[in-house]
C-alpha cells in the first residue's frame, strides 16, 4: 500500500498531538471494506425511506382528492334529494289547507252576504214606499183641488163677479208669472169676468186632472210621458201603482154603489147628487159623469155661456157631486190607500226585523264556527311553509 505522506522529509520532530490529529485524518482516508458496505446499505435505506414518504404523501394527495370529489358528488345528490323532497312537499300543498278551510268559506259568506243583502235590500225598498206614498197622498188629495176648481170656475161662468167685485182686486196683481210652470195658474186670470177666458181655463184643467187622476192610479216615473201635467212640480214626482185587482181601491173605483157617505146619514138623502138616482158605477162612474159636464160648458158657445146660471144641470150635478159622494169617494181613496201601505210598512218591518236577527245570528255563528276554526288552520299551512322553506337549499346556500 502506498503511504500519502513520507515521514522522512520531516525535518523536526513530530509532536504526539499532531501525530494523533493526522493519523485520524489518515484513517478518515483508509475505510474498511465492512463500513463501505455499511455505508452503503445505510443510504439505500435512506433513500428507500425517503421514496416511501414520497409515495406516502402522493397516496395522501390523492385519498384528499378522492375525497374532495366524493363531497362534489354527495353534495350534488343531497341537492337533487333535497329538490325532490321539495317537489313532493309542493306537490302535498293541498293537504297543508283542509278541504273543510274551504267548506267553511263558501258556506260562510255567501249566508253572511245574502241575508245581509236582504235587510239592506227590504230597508231600501220600504224608504222608497214612504217617499212614494208622500207623493201619492198628495196628488190624491190635489185632484179634489182640481175639481173644485173647474166647479169654481163654472160658477164663475153661471154668476160673474160684480164690478165691485172685480174693482177690489188691485190692478198691480193681476200678472204674469214667466217662471211658473202650472199651465192654469200662472196668472190671476181666473179672476176675470170674460166667460170666454173662464171657459179656457176649464178647458186646461180637464186633462190636467186626468192625468193626475192615471198617475195615481197607476203610478208613474219621473217625467213620464204619458201622464204629463205640464207643471213640473206635478210631473217630477214618482208614484207607485195603487189599483190592483181586488183591492179595496179597485172595488172602490168600479163596483156599483148607490151612495159614498161623507157626512152621517148622508146616504138617507136621495136627491142629494142632482139629477142622479139610484145607484152608479163606483167613483170613476161618477168621476167621468162630472167630466162629461165639466165638459158640455167648455163645449158651449158663447150664446151658451152668457145664458147658463147657477140652476143649469151641469152647474148643479158638478156642485152636489162634489160637495156629497165624490169629495166623500177620493177621501176613501186616500184612507184605503193609507190603511194598504200602513199594512205593508208593518209587513216589511217585519221583515227587516226578522233579516236583522237571521244576519246577526248567522254573522256570530260564522265567526264562531267557521272563521275561528280557519284561524287554526291557517297556523298549521304557516307551519307547513316554515319547514319547505326550512328544507329549500337555497336558504341553505344564503346562510353559508
Amino acid at each position: 500500500m502506498q503511504t500519502l505522506y513520507d515521514y522522512s522529509t520531516v525535518a523536526s520532530p513530530i509532536s504526539p498531538s499532531l501525530f494523533s490529529q493526522h493519523t485520524m485524518n489518515t484513517n478518515a482516508l483508509f475505510i474498511s471494506p465492512v463500513s463501505q458496505n455499511k455505508k452503503i446499505t445505510e443510504l439505500n435505506s435512506d433513500k428507500q425511506s425517503t421514496g416511501n414518504q414520497t409515495s406516502l404523501t402522493e397516496n395522501k394527495d390523492n385519498k384528499q382528492n378522492q375525497s374532495s370529489g366524493g363531497l362534489v358528488v354527495v353534495k350534488e345528490e343531497a341537492k337533487e334529494k333535497w329538490g325532490i323532497m321539495i317537489k313532493e312537499k309542493v306537490d302535498q300543498m293541498n293537504t297543508f289547507i283542509p278541504y273543510s278551510f274551504y267548506l267553511r268559506l263558501m258556506i260562510t259568506l255567501p249566508i253572511i252576504s245574502s241575508f245581509a243583502a236582504v235587510y239592506f235590500f227590504i230597508c231600501a225598498y220600504t224608504l222608497f214606499n214612504l217617499s212614494t206614498l208622500n207623493s201619492v197622498l198628495f196628488l190624491s188629495s190635489y185632484r179634489i183641488v182640481l175639481l173644485s176648481d173647474i166647479v169654481a170656475l163654472s160658477v164663475s161662468i153661471a154668476a160673474p163677479p160684480t164690478l165691485e167685485m172685480i174693482s177690489a182686486i188691485p190692478s198691480s196683481l193681476n200678472v204674469i208669472d214667466e217662471q211658473a210652470t202650472n199651465p192654469i195658474w200662472r196668472d190671476l186670470s181666473h179672476t176675470s169676468s170674460n166667460n170666454t177666458i173662464l171657459q179656457k181655463l176649464i178647458s186646461g184643467l180637464i186633462p190636467y186632472v186626468i192625468n193626475v187622476h192615471r198617475r195615481v192610479k197607476e203610478g208613474g216615473n219621473r217625467y213620464d210621458s204619458q201622464y204629463l201635467t205640464g207643471d213640473e212640480s206635478i210631473d217630477s214626482l214618482k208614484t207607485h201603482r195603487t189599483v190592483k185587482a181586488g183591492s179595496r181601491l179597485n172595488d172602490l173605483l168600479v163596483q156599483t154603489q148607490e151612495c159614498i157617505e161623507l157626512i152621517a146619514n148622508d146616504c138617507d138623502n136621495s136627491g142629494r147628487i142632482y139629477g142622479l138616482s139610484g145607484s152608479f158605477a163606483g167613483l170613476e162612474g161618477l168621476m167621468e159623469q162630472f167630466m162629461v159636464y165639466a165638459m158640455n160648458i167648455v163645449q158651449a158657445s158663447q150664446t151658451q155661456l152668457d145664458s147658463i146660471t147657477l140652476g143649469d144641470p151641469s152647474i148643479q150635478f158638478m156642485t152636489s157631486a162634489i160637495g156629497h159622494d165624490l169629495q166623500a169617494g177620493f177621501q176613501q181613496y186616500g184612507s184605503i190607500m193609507e190603511e194598504e201601505h200602513l199594512t205593508n210598512l208593518e209587513f216589511y218591518q217585519t221583515l227587516q226585523i226578522i233579516f236583522f236577527i237571521f244576519s246577526l245570528v248567522t254573522t256570530l255563528g260564522s265567526f264562531f264556527f267557521c272563521l275561528f276554526p280557519n284561524n287554526s288552520a291557517l297556523s298549521v299551512i304557516s307551519m307547513k311553509t316554515n319547514e319547505i322553506n326550512l328544507l329549500n337549499p337555497e336558504n341553505d346556500q344564503m346562510e353559508n
